[in-house]
């Protein structure tokens, strides 16, 4: 209830959804963080309000050493539109915040709701290292490993697989016309590397990134 109002929940370009501390947590494009509580009756909670005027192509969200993660990609159109590469990445840790907001004005107008038992003071911070932590991020999940358990792999670095491309275009066409966006970046010193270059071209469908269970 808002104001002796019920607010249907309702949330725009849903990006990617994980499951943390026993909730259900969903961002949207902007960075919006919503809740989604299933009992006793569906209601979809607001978390933090939308990042700034920044607009990534992708939101992805991933657990790390019990903190709970909002990575954003950037791409850029190259070869004169042909395709999409990534260009960088930011990654924000969720954290609480001092400011105020007039929650039932914000609810009301975004139609959700607002709950004071998932309390609305927190904020996307803005983190430059991973420290020894890596990301992988792609169409089929997103993964934060430690990178002292696997040898041949990069610190303080986010692998990235293409998920740009619908997956039923791909499969109707017989095959993806522009999986080139494969690679990695360097939260270091903000370069990106690309790979799979030379057989991307070749590949029916997009890559997608699996682990052995346990990892």
């Amino acid at each position: 209830m808002i104001d002796g109002k019920k607010i249907y929940p309702s949330i725009p370009s849903i990006a990617d959804v994980v499951e943390f501390k026993g909730l259900l947590y969903a961002v949207d494009l902007r960075g919006t963080l919503f809740a989604i509580e299933t009992s006793p009756s569906t209601k979809v909670i607001l978390v933090s309000v939308y990042l700034g005027p920044d607009q990534p192509d992708q939101q992805y969200l991933v657990e790390s050493s019990g903190d709970l993660l909002l990575i954003s990609r950037f791409r850029e159109q190259v070869q004169n539109g042909q395709y999409e590469r990534t260009v960088g990445f930011k990654v924000y840790r969720l954290v609480e915040s001092q400011r105020s907001y007039n929650m039932s004005t914000y609810c009301a107008e975004e139609h959700v709701w607002y709950s004071p038992m998932v309390p609305v003071c927190k904020i996307w911070k803005e983190i430059e290292s991973l420290h020894d932590q890596m990301l992988f991020v792609g169409r089929n999940c997103t993964l934060c490993l430690n990178s002292k358990l696997y040898l041949g792999l990069q610190e303080n670095c986010i692998y990235f697989a293409d998920d740009s491309q619908p997956i039923d275009a791909c499969r109707a066409a017989g095959m993806c016309t522009d999986p080139h966006d494969n690679g990695v970046y360097y939260m270091n010193d903000k370069r990106v590397e690309y790979f799979m270059e030379g057989i991307s071209d070749q590949l029916p469908l997009p890559a997608i990134w699996f682990s052995p269970y346990p990892w």
